[in-house]
């Protein structure tokens, strides 16, 4: 397991007999500063390219949430859809 960063995390696995990459991504949300969100992107790519080209390859996360207060409710949110 490698942690290339605070928000990307890769592990390669061989299960019977394949070879399988799996990274793991939590991605700064839309709102986020511009840098913040290239940085992280151009780190991804060059992660998904250090990759063997006959792994499978299976890319996951939480690629668009966003955890934090619901201001119109009051309620905590994770999303639009989550509520607790």
């Amino acid at each position: 397991m490698k942690c290339v960063n605070e928000r990307i995390v890769k592990i390669r696995l061989r299960i019977e007999g394949v070879w399988v990459s799996v990274v793991q991504v939590f991605p700064p949300t839309e709102d986020g500063k511009e840098e913040v969100k290239e940085g992280f992107y151009e780190q991804l790519d060059t992660t998904l390219r250090q990759v063997h080209r006959q792994d499978k390859l299976i890319v996951m996360g939480d690629l668009n949430a966003r955890v934090g207060r619901n201001v119109e409710c009051g309620e905590m949110s994770l999303g639009s859809k989550v509520r607790w």
